[in-house]
């Protein structure tokens, strides 16, 4: 014998507000509109390339903990030729060189160079788990730099005449050529060259000598 028991409607039960499952923070809201997220993008690039561009960035956060002194002397010349002046940057375990000079673009008369002027807000320490140990994380604000409204670098587009040109020139220019061609496949590579075009990296392929 099974009793009859009334039918009831079911409740309606409210569908949990979707959070972001790194931040937490609220996808939705309560309305239940999807909320608009900033507009990203994800580039492979080197700070030490002017024509890489992140001078409309209001906030730089760095991870800078392996950089070598020459590179975060270079990160430095970087943020100060592009950030405009109240721009935040974040690096972790070293600061950047509070003022110097970003160096002309050879070629590129339109990149701009000249004195750059940062300042060290403060610093914070805080235990990192991943290292099991303490890391420091030093914010600095530009005050003077060569940004200008509106200004984004432009590569020109080089004959291949050109470019043959200046890589016979830069081979006379360096003493340790096994690397220049190294940084020549680098840059094949990175340009997306085929595998049957990229030279040789050792030594005894290139047939090298000492004279």
């Amino acid at each position: 014998y099974i009793p009859q028991t009334p039918v009831t409607e079911e409740p309606e039960i409210d569908e949990p507000q979707p959070f972001c499952e790194n931040c937490r923070l609220p996808l939705s809201s309560e309305g239940g509109e999807r909320l608009r997220q900033a507009p990203m993008e994800f580039r492979c690039g080197s700070f030490e390339d002017p024509y890489e561009y992140f001078g409309d960035a209001s906030c730089v956060f760095v991870f800078s903990s392996c950089l070598s002194e020459s590179l975060m002397e270079s990160l430095s010349k970087s943020i100060g030729r592009q950030c405009k002046p109240g721009t935040i940057v974040i690096t972790t375990e070293f600061p950047l060189d509070l003022d110097g000079e970003s160096n002309p673009v050879e070629d590129d008369p339109h990149i701009p160079s000249g004195s750059y002027k940062l300042e060290l807000l403060e610093s914070v320490d805080g235990y990192v788990w991943l290292t099991g140990g303490k890391s420091t994380a030093y914010i600095h604000r530009v005050v003077e730099s060569q940004w200008l409204e509106g200004r984004i670098p432009r590569r020109a587009e080089l004959s291949v005449e050109d470019y043959a040109f200046q890589a016979a020139t830069s081979v006379w220019e360096t003493t340790d050529r096994v690397q220049f061609v190294r940084d020549v496949r680098n840059e094949m590579v990175y340009n997306g060259f085929p595998d049957f075009w990229l030279p040789p990296t050792d030594a005894d392929s290139m047939k090298l000598d000492d004279e």
